[in-house]
């Protein structure tokens, strides 16, 4: 099948998993907002066959999160693993997962809470017969960039850096309010990451990075990392444990200090032995 014709599938799928979700979680009061694929393809690219999808990203608020899991589950979904964040849960008649949040990332990792995500979502809309809320574009843009290093992407990944040019560019963003943002949300390590490829042929992500606070260690652990990852593709050999176990540091490393790239470490390695997988 065409990779057009199945992300177009894909987004007409992830709409009626999105569907489910909201019909389940309404009546409890609970609006779950779409996150990353779902979102981009329905508010941000110009056609959805743009971008695939193999799962609905949605988040919802931190104290309704036991409440939401439990609700899905109680409507015929089954949660197949599940950590401190988030957990996946399928539907036997529904083609993809829903990947249901708590946070948009693992405790300990940058500062983007879910109250704040929430404070500044769009009142409840429809989308496609579902009831959900948006966030705020800052906040989405914000979370590409927190997902492309802690999903090991490389700074050179085309289709993933191109969702932060289509982002921008949809909404009109500014290279300043990025940057504070980014800044705010302790990101600005890992935003000279995910961004470095772009910046060299792109002034909005060249204006971004300039704005960002002086930062020498920054700017050296980011280029440390691009160039290990560059590296990785160019061995183009699968990693032992220990090597994965490494593959997974930059995530920690551009955090926004040494001492927080610590805490999270420590904290992702408390909730590792408390997750529990289900089957």
């Amino acid at each position: 099948m065409d990779v057009r014709i199945r992300a177009a599938a894909s987004h007409a799928l992830g709409l009626s998993v999105l569907r489910r979700c909201s019909d389940v979680l309404r009546p409890h009061g609970i609006y779950a907002m779409p996150l990353k694929g779902l979102w981009l393809q329905s508010y941000v690219y110009e056609r959805p066959e743009e971008r695939s999808i193999t799962d609905v990203d949605v988040i919802v608020p931190e104290t309704a999160f036991k409440q939401a899991q439990g609700a899905l589950q109680s409507a015929g979904f089954s949660a197949r693993n599940a950590n401190a964040s988030e957990v996946a849960l399928y539907a036997r008649d529904l083609p993809l997962p829903i990947d249901l949040h708590a946070r948009l990332f693992m405790p300990g990792a940058f500062a983007l809470p879910t109250h704040a995500l929430f404070a500044r979502a769009s009142a409840p809309v429809e989308l496609a017969g579902a009831h959900v809320v948006l966030p705020d574009p800052v906040d989405a843009f914000c979370h590409l960039v927190g997902h492309f290093v802690k999903s090991r992407c490389r700074p050179d990944d085309a289709r993933r850096t191109r969702d932060f040019v289509e982002v921008a560019r949809r909404f009109g963003l500014s290279a300043g309010h990025i940057a504070t943002r980014l800044e705010t949300a302790g990101m600005a390590r890992a935003a000279r990451y995910a961004l470095g490829h772009l910046a060299a042929g792109d002034a909005l992500f060249a204006e971004v990075l300039a704005a960002l606070p002086h930062d020498p260690a920054g700017e050296l652990l980011a280029r440390a990392c691009s160039h290990a990852r560059m590296g990785e593709r160019m061995a183009g050999v699968r990693p032992s444990l220990v090597g994965r176990a490494a593959q997974a540091l930059p995530g920690f490393l551009l955090e926004r200090s040494l001492p927080a790239a610590g805490k999270a470490l420590l904290l992702r390695v408390v909730s590792l032995s408390a997750d529990k997988p289900h089957t």
